[in-house]
Parts: structure tokens; sequence; C-alpha cells
């Protein structure tokens, strides 16, 4: 088998199968980021250990792509910091495990299969041509740079192609489909009756006494939140603008290098469309003989045969051979260097490169075409020309005023006036933080966009009436603060939290009640007590569903009760299945199972068969895949130090 997966390495990239049904195993394999370790590792997989550095940036990298998921609406401060670390860290391991494992093998994917997947990649403009402006942006948006993703999608393909053919061997008989149809298409009848959380709740009774004594006995937990009152200071680009002598810094010869730095850059990133033929080396063939025969076509396709032709009869890249050697658009960034340094040397559409070697072997490149580019004059681009250099020369003044800011205010370490003054920064105040209305306090500001200054303020960097150091805010703009007042958690007054008291005294009355009249009901079915009796005892009555599927409740409480009757085993004969489920509001049901009939498959259709096949085998599959990761797992040795 593992010649099979060598000689696949050149095949297409990974894909993930989606389970139907019911049938769910989830294996996790996400792109991590391959640094060597800088501080003590959280985790060792096989020796190898997964750093503080590792899980900071992969949890960054997962806050990221959740938040662009959530919307530019949503807090990034509702965020759970521990839970996102723990599902990077899950992804960190699961991606070690294969790496190892692909090593291991000696499976791995050359750069040029890596970026035949990205320029195919819909994500990344696919057949409508490579957009590698998009690609960089995407990619930094989730905190790679081009060498760990590709590094990453490396991982992910031959993860891939190790699955797949993990997966190839895997048989779905009849009986298993026979088994997946009557569990899947069973129908049952059933009867419930339900103990309303709302109507017992408005039955208990409380007196002040009761609310009263909560109070006393629990004091300690009913504490008012940390309270603070701060000021601050917000060094940003507007600021270093302000600073500025553009009378002195910006002059016309400025702006036409950029005019000139700008065009130039333009036609050097042009996409480009290029043919190629390969000529792979062979244990059969000297490299002599290889350059040769690499020469012997170059001078064909120079004295006018189709290159196309020559590229489908002689090329070794199977990809691109069927294409007439098509390479299609790619910008820079995309090919091999070498391969990019002499695409990008041929001046006109049409030349011919000479021959030239990379890894995979020698090549001879002709450059089809160069994409148009929109080229605007110096007085149209003069205005987008002047902002760009203002807003470099301010990016460039506002690092050295953030130099200068640090030192300052830790020379003015009690007083935040004089900062301000020096800096010409407006002193901002605000009273009555609290971590609960933190995000409202500060609003859309920047301030709140990754909790940190909230981590600060509340957390042990406190500052109290002393300056901050200077915090780079992920804005690029710089913060210094000074919390003026902190008022400690304090116990609040009977007034103040009766209600609430009220509320949880209500709520765990009528949880007891309610479980104690469920819990006597219950028993009394299942010592085949009368079910009307039973029902009358608790003031109800049976309601009846006949021949529901899984999932087919008419609303959430039914379905959540419809749930709990297929979870019943099958009744003996003339005999009912009893049991208690609690529903999301509160409320208990009590469940009678009395009648399973099993799906037959006779009566579906080819189409629904064949879906239930394909749902099958991907449980199989990814069942037989999640098993091997186990066993690489215990076999390589996974630690975790977090």
């Amino acid at each position: 088998m593992l010649q099979k997966l060598r000689d696949q390495t050149q095949g297409t990239g990974f894909r993930v199968i989606t389970v139907l049904l019911i049938f769910a195993l989830v294996v996790g394999l996400g792109a991590a980021n391959f640094f060597a370790s800088t501080s003590s590792d959280v985790a060792e997989v096989g020796g190898q250990g997964i750093s503080e550095y590792d899980l900071s940036r992969q949890t960054e990298r997962e806050r990221r792509r959740i938040l662009s998921q959530l919307g530019e609406d949503f807090n990034p401060n509702d965020l759970d910091r521990n839970q996102i670390q723990q599902f990077a860290l899950s992804r960190l391991i699961n991606e070690e495990v294969s790496r190892q494992t692909l090593v291991e093998l000696g499976l791995g994917f050359s750069n040029r299969a890596i970026n035949k997947e990205l320029i195919n990649s819909p994500a990344y403009g696919g057949a409508e041509g490579f957009d590698n402006d998009l690609y960089l942006a995407q990619i930094t948006a989730l905190g790679y740079t081009n060498e760990s993703f590709k590094e990453a999608v490396g991982v992910d393909l031959g993860a891939g192609l190790l699955r797949r053919s993990l997966e190839a061997s895997i048989f779905v008989g009849e009986k298993e489909v026979d088994d997946a149809y009557r569990f899947v298409q069973q129908k049952r009848d059933l009867a419930y009756i339900t103990l309303s959380y709302q109507e017992y709740s408005e039955k208990v009774f409380l007196d002040d006494d009761d609310v009263m004594t909560r109070y006393e006995e629990e004091k300690d937990r009913f504490l008012s939140e940390e309270m603070l009152d701060l000021e601050y200071v917000l060094l940003g680009e507007e600021s270093a603008k302000s600073k500025l002598d553009l009378s002195a810094e910006l002059t016309e010869a400025q702006l036409r290098d950029a005019f000139d730095a700008e065009l130039e850059s333009k036609l050097s990133s042009a996409e480009r469309a290029s043919s190629h033929i390969l000529l792979a080396s062979t244990q059969s063939e000297t490299e002599e003989g290889l350059r040769e025969k690499a020469s012997e076509l170059r001078g064909r396709v120079l004295s006018g045969e189709s290159f196309e032709e020559l590229a489908r009869s002689f090329s070794d890249d199977e990809g691109s051979a069927a294409e007439g050697g098509s390479l299609g658009f790619a910008g820079r960034g995309v090919f091999e260097p070498e391969f990019e340094s002499v695409l990008w040397a041929l001046e006109s559409e049409g030349d011919i490169s000479e021959v030239f070697e990379t890894k995979f072997g020698l090549h001879i490149v002709r450059l089809n075409e160069i994409a148009s580019i929109d080229i605007a004059s110096f007085e149209d681009r003069k205005d987008a020309l002047q902002e760009d250099l203002i807003g470099e020369l301010a990016r460039e003044k506002l690092e050295i005023m953030a130099e200068e800011l640090e030192r300052f205010v830790f020379e003015e370490s009690v007083s935040l006036s004089n900062t301000a003054l020096e800096f010409g920064l407006g002193i901002e105040r605000l009273s009555g933080v609290t971590t609960a209305n933190f995000a409202e306090k500060f609003g859309s500001d920047p301030l709140t966009d990754s909790g940190l200054l909230s981590e600060m303020l509340f957390g042990g960097q406190t500052y109290d009436g002393e300056n901050s150091p200077v915090i780079n805010l992920p804005s690029g703009s710089f913060l210094v603060y000074r919390v003026t007042e902190r008022t400690a958690p304090a116990i609040q007054e009977f007034d103040v939290v009766k209600n609430l008291i009220r509320e949880e005294l209500v709520e765990e009355r009528t949880r007891v009640e309610v479980e104690r009249l469920s819990a006597e009901a219950l028993k009394q079915l299942q010592d085949d007590v009368n079910v009307g009796d039973v029902a009358a005892s608790i003031g109800q009555s049976w309601k009846t569903l006949s021949n529901v599927g899984r999932g087919f409740g008419e609303d959430e409480r039914e379905q959540e009760i419809i749930n709990a009757a297929f979870l019943l085993p099958r009744p003996a004969m003339e005999k009912k299945a009893f049991d208690s489920v609690g529903l999301s509001d509160g409320s208990i049901a009590l469940v009678a199972l009395t009648k399973v009939v099993f799906g037959d498959k006779s009566s579906s259709s080819s189409e629904e068969l064949d879906l239930l096949r394909q749902a099958v085998g991907d449980r199989n599959r990814l069942a037989e895949y999640s098993s091997f990761l186990t066993s690489s797992e215990s076999a390589l040795g996974v630690t975790k130090n977090l």
C-alpha cells in the first residue's frame, strides 16, 4: 500500500467528506503552523514539542476565523478564549500526528503540486484566474506567511491522500445497508404527559423571610462588580499627521518616484499566462541525454512546430500536458523561484525560454500573454499618491512618536496631563467601568478589539494611580492609561438583590417539586400502575403520537420528546417502555413507547438506497481513518502540559 501511496502524491487535494443522516464522526485536521519552539512546550507529539508560541499563533488564527464568520456586529469580548485555545491545541496535535505519520511513510507533495492546488482553488479565483492579492490577503488575515501556509497545505494534501488510500479498501455490504435502513426509517408510536415548569412555578409560595434567610446565609455570593474610573490617551496616525511638515517632506520629485515605482510594480506583478514542457529525469536516461532531448524540443519549437502538440507528446507534467502545457494565468509567488525567475525574464508574448532546470527536471517555457493592467496618468494618480505618501510618512512618524511616548510616560509616571500636552493629545475619561459594561463604555473603539485592555484592567496589570506602559493596539494606535479610582467588590444591599434571590428560590423549589412528582409517576408506570390513574394523579392526560420518525417533531418541545422515545428500548409484547426527559424550558415529560416498526428497504427508491449506501460508506471510512489516527497517536505518544 505504501508504494501506491507514494505513486499518488501528485494527485488532487484533500476533500472533506460530509457524513449524512445520523452517522457522525468528527476528525479534526486543521491547518497548523510549524515553527521552532521558542518557549516552554504545551504539548509533545513523538518527541516534537508544540510551543506556547505555536499555540498562541493558532489560537489567534482560530479567533480571527470565528470572528470572520460571526460578522461585524459580534462583540469579540464574548468569545471564550480558553475554549478557543483548547480547540487550537487539538488542531495542532492532530496536525503534528499527521505530519509525522506522513514523514514516516515517505509521503510529501511538491511545491508544484501545492501551487496547482492553490491556483485551482475557488477561494482565490479558481477557474476565473488566480488572484494573488486575494490569496495573500486571506492567508495574512489568518496569521500565515506564504511559506507557512504552503507547508500547511502540503500536510493537508498528504493527509487527504493517506485518508483516501485507507478508505479505498472499505466495502459496504448489503446487510449494513439493510440494518441502516431499518434503523434510519424506523417509526414509533408513543404517548406522553408533561409536568409544566411554568405551571408549578406559579404555585410556589415565598415570603420575605425565606428571601432574607437566603441572603443572610449567602451574603458573600452577592458581591457587586469591581468598578473603576480611568483616563487614557490614544496616539494614532492622525496625531502623527499633525506633526508632519509636508512642505519639507513631500515634494513633486517624491510623488514622481512613487508613481514610477507603482507603475514598475504593476508591470512586474501582472499575471502571466504560460505553457511549459517538463522533462523529468529517469533511471534509464542520463542527464546529458535528457538535456540533449530538451534542446532538440526547443529547436523544434523555434522552427515552427506546435508547442501544444510537443507538450502533449513529450511533457512529463501530467497535469498540464493534456492541456498542451498550459499553466494558465498566475502572479508572482505561485511557481518555484527558479521557474518564476525565467518566466518573468521573458519580455514579449510568444517568447521561448532557454532550457533551464528546477528540482522537477528540465523546462522549456513559453510566455503566452501578459494580463492587461490599467495605467493611469501621473496627474490622475497624484492626489491618491500624495495621500499614500502622507500615510506612509505618518506611520513612520508614529513609530518614532511611540518610542518617545514610552520614554515620556515612564518619567511622568503619575500623570497623563503633561503627556497629553507634550504630544498634543486629548485625555479621555471614563467612570464606572466594569467587565460587564466594558464594551458599552468604549463603544466601537478599537480599544475593545482583542480584549487586551479589558484583561489588563481587570487582571493583574492594573497600574492604579500610575501610567501603564505603552500598549500597541491591533488598530496600530498606541495607548497609555491610568486607573484613577478602583472600587473593590462589596456585598450588595438586600433591596438590590432580593428579586434575584426570589427568582433563584422559585427556580430551585419548582425544579425539586417537578423532579419529585416525575420520579414518583415514573416509578408507578414502571410498576405497572394504570397509566390513566398515573396521569390523573398529577392532573394530566396522555397525548399520543403515532408512526413518527426521527427528527419530525412539530416544535422544539415535541422533538425533545420524540428524541427521548427513540432512546428507549423496544418494548416487550403488549408492554410499554417508560422514561422521563427534561425539556429545555425546565419542564419534565413522561414518555411511554408503545410500538416500534422497523424500516423496510423494499419500499424505498434506488436513489434513497444509493444515498444511504453512501452515508454508511462515509461512516465506515471516517471510522477507519479515525482509528488509524488514534493508533498513530498512541504509537507516537502525545503529552499535554496545558
